[in-house]
């Protein structure tokens, strides 16, 4: 018979281990910061005449979506537990590899459009920021 909660082993590791936590808690916030700080490089490089408000923008986005995830797993906390936020992180990691899956496709059409949209080539394996604008405004 199938076990009828997938996540449960997931969700005992934390719950019995605290080295199992601690070691959670810092990879999740490594993480967190290298995003944060790639996401904020990135941005950056859009208009650095706009910083401010660019960084505004971000700032705005990144912690409404922190708190949207924050009131899901409070909800989500009380109706199934620890499994069930452990179940809303696999969803949420799955949804954001399935969006960056599907926008792939135009990251490399614009690549096969040659060094006017890419960053440096048609083999270029990055997207300058200001020719992403670019290829929006179109």
């Amino acid at each position: 018979m199938a076990d009828p909660d997938p996540f449960r082993h997931v969700a005992v590791l934390g719950a019995s281990s605290l080295a199992a936590l601690i070691a959670g808690i810092i990879v999740l916030d490594l993480g967190s910061q290298a995003l944060h700080i790639s996401n904020q490089s990135a941005i950056y490089a859009l208009r650095p005449q706009a910083r401010s408000r660019i960084n505004t923008a971000y700032m705005v986005a990144y912690f409404l979506g922190g708190a949207a995830g924050s009131a899901a797993a409070s909800v989500v906390y009380s109706a199934a537990g620890w499994t069930g936020v452990c179940a809303l992180g696999a969803f949420t990691a799955a949804a954001a590899l399935w969006f960056w899956f599907a926008t792939r496709k135009q990251h490399l059409k614009l690549r096969s459009r040659g060094p006017r949209w890419a960053g440096g080539g048609a083999g270029s394996t990055c997207l300058k920021p200001e020719r992403v604008m670019l290829w929006l405004r179109h």
